[in-house]
């Protein structure tokens, strides 16, 4: 049995020689292969192997996303059928019920924040973008409020208890900027904010729960996958570049001075 400091070495050497960074042209803080693509790297190739080299290496890259992106879905599918069955089975935890109610809460805020009719008696609320963010932070407001009400807070300060729990993002803003906006207002539009987040949780609330939270996840997984997809054929492209200006080294590019 054998053991080694930390560096591992092939044991039939380097191909390129005894210096390790010949792969970037002895210049690894300007130039990267991310890729590994050695072939690619040697200024004998020709351009028509080396544009074949990137290619090559996108559609591996892209294969594995996808492939990673499938399987965290296949996840997120057994979740949610897995919650929904334990659910209508009544072997959920009371703290995975607590969840579920807080998400349904916070949910209500966002659809309430998303009427178009909110915009009209709140413009202030223009500069909130919501979007995909805010998952953590629907589940927070949601929580606070309800332990504000489970001690008998008013309408009033659960929505700023809420605000507090969602900490920073697009939720907590909203519901402070509403809190300050609605002191003292008793606009029906308004009334319906309140009356839907004092509404008891319902069965069909925690079931829409998981769906809602399911989607979310599935949402994440595929933007994150999007990105990594971008960022791959940035690279391919970068990589091509390089090769037609017959310096590939692949992946990014050159940077610095040794890159021009």
């Amino acid at each position: 049995m054998s053991t080694n400091s930390g560096e591992a070495h092939p044991p039939l050497g380097y191909a390129a020689g005894g210096n390790l960074y010949e792969y970037v042209r002895s210049n690894p803080t300007n130039r990267i292969d991310p890729w590994g693509l050695k072939d690619c790297a040697k200024e004998s190739a020709s351009e028509e192997e080396c544009l074949k080299c990137c290619d090559d290496e996108y559609k591996k890259k892209k294969k594995e996303i996808e492939k990673e992106r499938d399987e965290a879905l296949a996840e997120v599918d057994a979740w949610q059928k897995d919650m929904l069955k334990r659910l209508d089975a009544g072997e959920l935890s009371q703290d995975e019920l607590n969840d579920l109610d807080a998400y349904a809460i916070g949910t209500r805020l966002k659809s309430w924040l998303r009427n178009p009719w909110t915009k009209v008696y709140f413009p202030q609320l223009d500069s909130i973008t919501l979007g995909n963010a805010g998952k953590n932070g629907i589940l927070n407001f949601g929580k606070g409020w309800l332990k504000a009400r489970a001690m008998k807070a008013g309408v009033f300060n659960a929505l700023k208890s809420g605000a507090k729990a969602a900490g920073t993002g697009s939720i907590s803003d909203a519901a402070i900027m509403i809190g300050q906006a609605a002191a003292g207002a008793s606009t029906k539009h308004f009334r319906s904010l309140l009356d839907s987040l004092s509404r008891p949780v319902s069965p069909g609330n925690r079931r829409g729960a998981i769906s809602n939270q399911a989607a979310d996840k599935r949402r994440g997984i595929r933007a994150d996958a999007h990105k990594k997809l971008k960022q791959a054929k940035k690279e391919k492209l970068d990589c091509e570049k390089e090769c037609r200006k017959k310096k590939c080294w692949g992946g990014q590019g050159a940077r610095g001075k040794g890159g021009k």
